[in-house]
């Protein structure tokens, strides 16, 4: 937090990163349930000697230790983002924050939070009261997971050259212990954006299909293309609406396919074997084993594998 007239609460806000300290005792005396900030700083110490409410001496030692630079009489205390260098808020602070907090939390504690929990989190922290369930098809895990027994994990992505407008797809599959069985690059014509992450849904299926799969979960990180294919959304642009139907008659034939939105941290191989079909000598590339170069993002995947 960023004091500019002290106003703020001493024991209602968190303004000591150790949260409200009326938390942090056993209770807050009466006569101190007003008392702000600036009435226990005196010239550049603390001054709690008024305070008729015990503090820990672990506490105290704590707040003492923390300095309140008191910037203006006429302004607001603010709150100030401080993983960013100008203490302002962005998407971008905030996703590496949480990245690290996710990376932090799964290395040491051994817990693996999903974007459910973070959700369910936030919703009670901000009082936000909602049904989630409904809408649990959309949230997904962050990380890459293995399927269950029995099934086979399919990732694929679309990758799009502004340039050329060329199109190339790719796709991995794995087992239900993460191990790998196959992966494909693949060059296509000119298109777009959306109809190459389409292109990546189809060429995927029947790579699956020709190899035997019966029951297979796929998964991209385009929830446009979940949309289009739920038929939550329909296209009239040229070419997606054919993709689209080859897309459903493979669904429909005699295998289990489920299809899941990833985010894109949960499918970085298969964006890797899209890229590498970029600079491949022929237009299909079958991957009995992996690229050398995409190794260490299989292995970062595993890292996720502990339940």
């Amino acid at each position: 937090m960023d004091f500019c007239n002290g106003d703020t609460s001493i024991w209602y806000v968190d303004w000591s990163g150790l949260g409200p300290l009326c938390t942090l005792v056993p209770f807050v005396h009466i006569s101190d349930t007003q008392r702000s900030v600036k009435e226990l700083w005196n010239n550049g110490t603390w001054d709690v000697s008024s305070l008729s409410t015990h503090i820990p001496e672990e506490l105290l030692s704590h707040i003492c230790s923390l300095p309140v630079p008191l910037h203006c009489s006429d302004g607001l205390d603010r709150w100030s983002w401080s993983t960013s260098v100008d203490k302002n808020y962005s998407a971008k602070s905030a996703y590496s924050w949480l990245q690290n907090q996710w990376r932090n939390n799964f290395m040491f504690n051994f817990e693996k939070w999903d974007v459910y929990y973070i959700v369910r989190r936030i919703l009670t922290m901000t009082d936000v009261e909602g049904d989630l369930d409904s809408h649990n098809e959309h949230i997904t895990s962050l990380w890459w997971s293995p399927p269950p027994a029995g099934y086979v994990k399919l990732n694929v992505d679309g990758n799009f050259c502004n340039e050329s407008k060329a199109m190339y797809t790719g796709g991995v599959l794995r087992d239900a212990d993460g191990g790998w069985l196959c992966g494909f690059s693949s060059q296509e014509c000119a298109g777009s954006v959306l109809m190459a992450e389409l292109l990546a849904v189809l060429r995927g299926l029947v790579f699956a299909w020709n190899r035997g799969e019966k029951k297979l979960l796929c998964e991209f990180d385009s929830l446009e293309v979940l949309h289009l294919l739920r038929a939550v959304l329909s296209s009239t642009v040229k070419g997606l609406a054919e993709i689209v139907a080859e897309i459903n008659n493979l669904l429909n034939l005699d295998w289990d396919v489920q299809l899941h939105h990833v985010f894109r941290e949960g499918n970085s191989a298969a964006d890797f074997l899209a890229k590498c079909a970029r600079t491949a000598s022929e237009k299909f590339v079958s991957w009995l084993r992996p690229p050398v170069d995409l190794q260490p993002l299989l292995l970062e995947d595993s890292f996720f594998l502990v339940n």
